[in-house]
């Protein structure tokens, strides 16, 4: 290859970058975990997940569960790391 062609797999990756797509695909990968990671009890009684700059929001329904969840964080932070392969959530707020 010359320098100004690039495999598919780059091109896919250049244009989620340009459009600024990254995390909103990472989001999507991230909800679809929460039975594997949190259980499906608990994904139960989670409203709304969102994920922008490594940070991981997560918005449940209990304040119980809110309770639980804040002890748990940086369990949470590697089983979800440790399931996508790679270190994307850094931190995680729970609402």
């Amino acid at each position: 290859m010359n320098k100004h062609t690039m495999s598919t797999g780059e091109a896919i990756k250049a244009f989620l970058k340009a459009y600024r797509l990254e995390d909103k695909i990472l989001e999507a990968k991230l909800k679809s975990l929460c039975d594997n990671v949190l259980g499906a009890a608990i994904c139960k009684k989670v409203t709304d997940i969102s994920f922008r700059n490594q940070t991981l929001t997560i918005s449940v329904s209990s304040a119980a569960l809110k309770q639980e969840l804040e002890f748990s964080k940086s369990t949470i932070i590697d089983n979800l790391n440790k399931e996508l392969g790679t270190i994307s959530v850094k931190k995680v707020i729970i609402k």
